[in-house]
């Protein structure tokens, strides 16, 4: 059970990071377009 749960938490994790890394590269290009 704690094997399973603590390995949904690391693809959790993972699944965050990744679009958290996503939303830096989509919030830059805005700051390239707008100017700032």
């Amino acid at each position: 059970m704690m094997m399973a749960l603590k390995e949904e938490i690391m693809a959790t994790t993972w699944a965050l990071s990744t679009r958290i890394e996503e939303l830096d590269r989509e919030l830059a290009l805005w700051r390239v377009a707008v100017g700032k």
